[in-house]
C-alpha cells in the first residue's frame, strides 16, 4: 500500500488535466480554466513526487526496522516532482497576466 501511494496523487492529476479539458468544451474561457489546471496538476504532481522521494522511503525504512537510506533517488519522482513545481509556478504566471491584461483593458 505504501508503495503506490503517490499513485493517488498522479491520478488526481490525470483527472484534474480531464476535468479542465472537459470545461473548455463547453467554452469556459481558456485562461482560468488553464491556470486552475495548471496549479493542481502541479501541486499533485509535486506531492506525488516528494512522496515518491521521500514519504515511500523514510515509512519503509521505519516499518522494516531503520535498514536503509533515508531517499530513494528515483529519477523519475524527482522529475516529476520538479515539473510540478514549475507547472505550479506556471499557473501563477498566468493569473498575474490574466489580472495585468483586465487591469489593461480598464484603461482602455
Amino acid at each position: 500500500m505504501i508503495w503506490v501511494s503517490p499513485t493517488a496523487f498522479y491520478l488526481f492529476a490525470i483527472w484534474s488535466i480531464g476535468a479542465a479539458m472537459g470545461q473548455l468544451a463547453k467554452g469556459r474561457l481558456i485562461q482560468p480554466t488553464l491556470s486552475d489546471a495548471l496549479r493542481r496538476v502541479g501541486l499533485a504532481l509535486g506531492f506525488g513526487g516528494l512522496l515518491s522521494v521521500f514519504g515511500v522511503t523514510n515509512l519503509i525504512r521505519l516499518i522494516e526496522g531503520g535498514t536503509g537510506g533515508w531517499a530513494y533517488f528515483d529519477v523519475a519522482g524527482m522529475t516529476l516532482g520538479m515539473i510540478g513545481g514549475a507547472l505550479f509556478l506556471l499557473g501563477r504566471v498566468i493569473d498575474h497576466a490574466g489580472r495585468v491584461q483586465a487591469e489593461l483593458d480598464a484603461m482602455i
